[in-house]
């Protein structure tokens, strides 16, 4: 039996078309993220594009972005793959705190270590960005996992 490959790679501006894509596909946001400082990651098995994931970084805080798994790939686990993947590329940019925004998924993260967090403390990075400020309705979950 040949062996699973998994691989999670930056994405660059040539990538952005498959990335709206996905996301329209999946009813997330779009709109800032041709000019947004989103660093997107494509998340594939044997080389077949299956997820993506993106992290906006500032300093020591990020806020998690875009996590979707294609339609046909999903309840594999690989959902936990792509998320813990995107936490150790977090990890190499000595994010402390990684941040999330959420209306469907709270207990999915929550199996992961994120823990919902008040909206009101949020660091001012993260409350200024586009996702926090207008793009994610007031009723999503705000999350919070603190990355050692």
């Amino acid at each position: 039996m040949a062996k699973s490959v998994f691989e999670l790679r930056k994405a660059s501006k040539k990538d952005l078309k498959v990335i709206k894509q996905l996301l329209d596909d999946d009813g997330l946001p779009t709109q800032d993220i041709a000019n947004s400082a989103v660093q997107f990651y494509l998340f594939k098995h044997n080389g077949q594009l299956t997820g993506i994931s993106g992290i906006e970084h500032f300093g020591n805080v990020g806020l998690l972005r875009s996590v979707v798994i294609k339609k046909g790939f999903r309840n594999n686990n690989w959902g936990k793959g792509l998320v813990l993947n995107t936490i150790d590329e977090a990890k190499k940019m000595k994010i402390n705190q990684l941040y999330l925004l959420t209306t469907t998924a709270e207990r999915f993260f929550r199996k992961l270590g994120f823990a919902v967090a008040d909206r009101n403390r949020a660091p001012k990075p993260i409350q200024n960005t586009k996702e926090f400020s207008n793009l994610c309705p007031e009723s999503a979950n705000f999350m919070v996992l603190n990355i050692k």
